[in-house]
């Protein structure tokens, strides 16, 4: 279970699982045990499920896709990974505001999709994103914004910004 997400699961929770074999099958398991502590490789909490296979046909080693209901937390949006600053500072965006300035903001993300991830906390639907936020942009400076466009449901709108 991702760390975004781990505090939400507790033993005794079911859980669907699909098997590839199975040809789109949901079997229901529930989970017997979660870990007391993180991964500190992949910042992941282990979690124990036990699925029940009175008839056998269920084989060690076989892969399956695994859904956690996890409750509470609205929505998150989706931005494209590259619009992600990742410092020492921590992770964070850059948001050009109604005056055109920019803006560093922390973020809490969520899942990584590859080109895109979750951002569970930090942003909202109405900020304006930089796309591969240079380097030398500097908080509170005013930009010009080129290319904004607003993405449908949960995506994020992202602009490129130029001094």
């Amino acid at each position: 279970m991702p760390q975004a997400y781990a505090n939400e699961i507790k033993d005794g929770q079911e859980v669907s699982v699909r098997l590839i074999e199975a040809q789109g099958k949901t079997l229901t398991a529930r989970i017997d045990h979660v870990s007391g502590a993180l991964d500190s490789v992949n910042r992941s909490r282990q979690v124990d499920i036990i699925l029940p296979n009175p008839d056998g046909k269920l084989l060690p080693g076989s892969y399956a896709e695994i859904s956690i209901n996890v409750v509470g937390k609205a929505n998150p949006l989706v931005v494209p990974a590259n619009v992600l600053v990742i410092d020492k500072a921590g992770e964070h965006v850059v948001v050009v505001d109604t005056e055109k300035r920019i803006a560093f903001r922390p973020v809490k993300l969520g899942r990584d999709f590859g080109r895109e991830v979750e951002v569970l906390e930090g942003i909202s639907p109405d900020d304006t994103l930089v796309a591969s936020p240079s380097d030398l942009l500097v908080d509170g400076e005013q930009v010009s914004v080129a290319d904004a466009h607003q993405k449908p449901d949960n995506l994020a709108r992202v602009a490129r910004a130029s001094r």
